[in-house]
């Protein structure tokens, strides 16, 4: 099966704690013995069901190799299999966001190939497999720069406002937008991109900000698409056979899907905007 790499973090559930000691801290110096590794796995054997308990007792045993392991020592096992899984970069890998079946079962610890087998059966996902929704480059420009203007018409509105708040600068997004006949994927990537710009305060209080900032980050989500073209694309049904790449100046949601660099909703809503442009 495949997972996102994002599913690593799940790792967390076989970072082992040793119990307190008398001074209530914790020493991960503490020699883990088996008998208190199957206390844990009995006492979370519904957690970790038996994927997570075959890796647990495979990391216990790397952890082992150079003597009797610590709950420190276990940790690093499991971190170090997490940085192997996470080596998109790594030789043969493909930088997709992704860990096919191939990909897992490469990595050179057994611990690691024995916890992508926990992942993969409990954090799969299904990756898109068509291109959906698509746009060229002549269109992500023509959509930049009527979310430009629309963005320089609400300042213009905005600046007279005796109290700049942040619902407020939404309302002037909004009011540019609908004056402009700008479809909701063009208001949405609007609203995502000034929220995204906007900066924060103590307590998560928000500022307002400024034009360029928007436009700023408007054209980083523009960037960001750009450089999705081409992005190599795996056939997870087949994960040996070679990826695809198909770089035509035409983006795709597949294509989106696949680049780890692209984050953030505002690529992918200015995309669904762009792509209803002639």
């Amino acid at each position: 099966m495949t997972i996102r790499t994002s599913s690593l973090n799940q790792l967390f559930r076989f970072r082992m704690n040793p119990p307190p000691g008398a001074d209530g801290r914790l020493d991960r110096n503490t020699v883990l013995t088996p008998a208190a590794l199957e206390a844990h796995l009995t006492k979370h054997r519904l957690d970790l069901g038996p994927e997570g308990i075959a890796a647990m007792r495979a990391v216990y045993r790397e952890a082992s190799v150079s003597g009797p392991p610590t709950y420190k020592s276990f940790r690093a096992i499991v971190d170090a299999a997490e940085r192997q899984l996470a080596n998109e970069r790594g030789p043969g890998r493909v930088n997709d966001g992704f860990i096919d079946q191939r990909e897992g079962g490469s990595v050179r610890s057994q611990a690691a190939r024995a916890l992508y087998g926990y992942l993969s059966e409990y954090e799969p996902v299904d990756p898109r497999t068509t291109s959906g929704k698509s746009a060229g480059e002549a269109q992500l420009d023509r959509a930049q720069r009527a979310l430009d203007g629309a963005v320089t018409e609400a300042f213009r509105r905005f600046a007279s406002e005796p109290n700049p708040t942040w619902p407020k600068l939404a309302g002037a997004l909004r009011q540019a937008a609908a004056s402009r006949n700008l479809p909701r994927a063009a208001i949405d990537t609007l609203l995502i991109a000034a929220n995204g710009a906007t900066p924060r305060g103590s307590g998560g209080s928000m500022g307002v900000p400024t034009a360029a900032m928007v436009k700023s980050a408007l054209e980083r989500a523009r960037t960001s698409l750009l450089e999705a073209d081409g992005a190599r694309i795996v056939n997870f049904a087949q994960p040996a056979r070679a990826p695809v790449s198909n770089r035509d100046g035409v983006v795709t949601e597949l294509e989106v899907e696949r680049t780890p660099s692209v984050r953030g909703k505002a690529a992918l809503t200015l995309l669904e905007y762009a792509s209803g442009l002639a």
